[in-house]
């Protein structure tokens, strides 16, 4: 019957969708962009959705949150996957130069230009044009977008010969367009024509189930990246990770990741070791007491770290946190710590096996987290 036909139909468009939601998911985590929030899987969705459609979209999110890679997944499950992605940060170019950029020049159009050149559009022909920050051209540049989108056709300076680009154009922005529009600094003309499928990548302090996923690939890209052997994280720099707001979002917590594993010199983690990155603000912040008893707690923790992690050795621990041997040994003293202490001694601190095995210290057997 027609019902049985319908119903058969819908299941197999079902399966269709979640294969290929299930192979963007591996590009993405190939990419960078991995999660598990109904966020992340909303996007999913959305790219299964608009891939092999000609539309243009408009990818809306903070800086850093990852909107290029949207963009290139959905030009790879597009059928112009063969043809050229070409991404254009909008906002890095000077005013001055963006025709240029854009349409390309014909040798001899001023005077420097002593050859010719292919422009973004043509470069991206038969491909996808990435537009990053669009709400930052000016509204002489968006006249030219919008004519190049309504026509298809770009003139080269300096050319009277008028090319015929085939593309499909992705945008992205983090500031609010229709908004620019009411306040009449962006064009509604070009607004309406790339406005139409809209996709919003949330920033990452509201997906913050996907913060621990996240960090475990980036420690194992830049540990196997930069040939390190870390097997373990203290639980306090994992809790670090799930409190701290990352205004930075994905690009933030990637940076850190790798700066950890870079000073790192042992086969653990430390929360000592993020003193220099801007989670070390978030955890002072976060105690109830004041503000010179929590920077001597830090301080203390700090030391004692770096201790655990040099093995107790001074000029190294020195080295490490960025001060000459002779002002190191008053900053300790100070603390009343001994470096003889930590030499050859492993006392109990708080960590996660990277592995993926849990390792839990003797002063916290109940913690039961893991990196895997």
């Amino acid at each position: 019957s027609l019902k049985i036909e319908k119903a058969i139909e819908k299941r197999e468009l079902l399966k269709k969708v979640a294969n290929l939601e299930r192979i963007v998911g591996e590009q993405f985590r190939f990419a960078d962009m991995i999660g598990t929030s109904p966020q992340i899987r909303s996007i999913f969705r959305q790219i299964v959705q608009v891939a092999p459609i000609e539309s243009t979209i408009t990818i809306y999110g903070e800086s850093g949150t990852g909107k290029e890679l949207v963009a290139n997944a959905i030009h790879f499950h597009s059928p112009r996957s063969k043809g050229p992605f070409v991404a254009v940060n909008c906002a890095a170019i000077p005013e001055t130069l963006l025709e240029d950029e854009f349409f390309g020049h014909a040798k001899g159009a001023y005077t420097n230009a002593v050859t010719s050149k292919v422009g973004f559009f043509r470069q991206a022909h038969k491909g996808t044009l990435f537009l990053d920050e669009v709400g930052e051209m000016s509204e002489a540049m968006q006249a030219k977008l919008l004519r190049v989108i309504e026509t298809g056709e770009i003139k080269p300076l300096g050319n009277d010969h008028v090319h015929k680009v085939d593309v499909r154009l992705i945008v992205a922005t983090q500031r609010d367009l229709s908004k620019m529009v009411e306040e009449g600094h962006f064009r509604e003309d070009l607004y309406y024509r790339i406005h139409v499928v809209p996709i919003i990548v949330p920033p990452l302090s509201q997906r913050p189930e996907d913060i621990f996923p996240l960090m475990q690939h980036f420690f194992k890209k830049y540990q196997a990246k930069m040939g390190k052997n870390i097997k373990r994280i203290e639980g306090d720099v994992i809790d670090g990770f799930r409190t701290y707001s990352w205004p930075g979002n994905v690009r933030e917590l990637k940076n850190v990741v790798e700066y950890l594993v870079a000073i790192c010199i042992g086969d653990t983690i430390t929360s000592a070791m993020f003193a220099n990155t801007s989670l070390a603000d978030s955890c002072l912040s976060q105690k109830k007491v004041p503000l010179k008893q929590a920077k001597d707690e830090f301080i203390k923790k700090y030391l004692e770290d770096l201790f655990r992690i040099t093995k107790g050795n001074v000029s190294e621990a020195a080295k490490s946190a960025g001060y000459y041997r002779a002002d190191f040994y008053k900053l300790f003293q100070k603390y009343g710590l001994d470096p003889k202490n930590y030499r050859g001694v492993k006392k109990g601190i708080k960590t996660e096996d990277i592995s993926g095995k849990k390792l839990m210290s003797s002063t916290d057997k109940s913690r039961k987290q893991s990196v895997h």
